[in-house]
């Protein structure tokens, strides 16, 4: 085996009683989920909360998966006798042997309704036929993007990314290839798109088919399967912060990528961590809220599973990173929106992630 195929995806999968507009679709989104996961051969799931309302519909999806060559698999974290009313959402399942693994929860649990399962992260050590690979995928706390809000959220976002930094930097053998993937809730592009609903101007400089000339759009800032798209050299402070922590490896290498020469904060970066869809793309891709904009006018991309005052809003949470290591390449990292066939209807709320890897 020469290289192996990774999906990542928020599945959206809340305790029953909890909707965004009536329904959430769980078990039909789960079925047609389960049309396409044969095509890869590691999933990263968040949101994929184990409760007793999910029960049942987890354990007959569990079981179709390891139908499908899926027989390695970790859930978690899971909650103490006193601790958070669900586990903390999060399933990586293998076809290949998982021969070391941790879930482990954060210190800094989060607040509001996040504070009710127990945010962490998993690890997991996978055995392919040439390479072991080691996998990370968490769910860091949600932002409500007020900003009274915001303080908070750095904090406890830095405190969780401090802790899977550390954890990487004094567990992890650094000889082997290292992924992380999951959704880090961390906005790259808030300051791009500005707020949601925001008018067509103020998307000028990151989309692609605006005509200057004109004055005016000549189309939908989307083609085929690909994602609006934001500036490769703006990026916001969250985002900056985020990989200043990540980058945690004391080995450094020249990305494959030129560093811009200025980022938000100011600071030349030494990259050390790879950002996959970033580099694919040669810009941010939107993963939460994605739009269309035809002759001029913004258009909802999804509108069945994302809350009113979040569609338009176009932003990038949802990442794939690795560290640089010599063996270890990826041929692609595109963004997977999940639109049902013959439905207006997505996957989840949030766009996913595929990448194939070379060993």
């Amino acid at each position: 085996m020469n290289s192996f195929k990774l999906l990542q995806l928020n599945i959206f999968c809340r305790p029953k009683f909890v909707k965004t507009h009536g329904r959430d679709f769980r078990t039909f989104r789960l079925n047609e989920l389960l049309k396409i996961s044969p095509n890869y051969d590691v999933i990263c799931l968040q949101e994929y909360f184990e409760c007793k309302s999910n029960r049942k519909m987890l354990d007959n999806f569990m079981q179709r998966l390891e139908l499908q060559g899926f027989t390695y698999h970790i859930t978690g974290p899971w909650q103490g006798r006193c601790g958070a009313f669900m586990s903390g959402g999060l399933l990586l399942a293998s076809k290949y042997p998982i021969v070391d693994y941790e879930a482990v929860p954060y210190k800094d649990h989060g607040y509001a309704s996040d504070s009710l399962t127990k945010k962490g992260f998993l690890y997991a050590k996978i055995q392919f036929p040439t390479k072991a690979v080691q996998i990370i995928t968490t769910h860091l706390q949600a932002n409500y993007n007020t900003e009274k809000e915001q303080p908070r959220h750095q904090k406890s976002t830095t405190s969780q990314l401090t802790q899977l930094s550390a954890f990487i930097q004094s567990n992890l053998n650094h000889e082997l290839p290292i992924i992380l993937a999951g959704d880090f809730n961390i906005d790259a592009l808030l300051d791009e798109f500005e707020t949601p609903g925001s008018p067509p101007e103020s998307l000028r400089r990151v989309v692609e088919y605006y005509d200057s000339d004109l004055g005016r759009f000549k189309g939908t800032i989307r083609h085929q399967n690909m994602p609006a798209i934001g500036n490769r050299v703006h990026c916001t402070q969250n985002y900056t912060n985020m990989i200043q922590i990540l980058n945690c490896l004391e080995k450094t290498y020249k990305p494959q990528f030129d560093i811009p020469e200025q980022q938000s904060s100011g600071e030349h970066l030494d990259y050390k961590l790879v950002d996959l869809p970033l580099e694919y793309y040669d810009g941010h891709p939107v993963t939460f809220g994605d739009i269309y904009v035809i002759n001029g006018k913004i258009e909802a991309r999804e509108k069945h599973l994302t809350g009113d005052k979040c569609q338009c809003s176009c932003q990038r949470l949802d990442y794939i990173f690795t560290y640089q290591n010599k063996g270890f390449e990826y041929i692609e990292a595109r963004v997977l929106s999940g639109f049902v066939r013959g439905s207006t209807k997505q996957l989840s709320d949030h766009y996913g992630h595929e990448v194939e890897f070379v060993l």
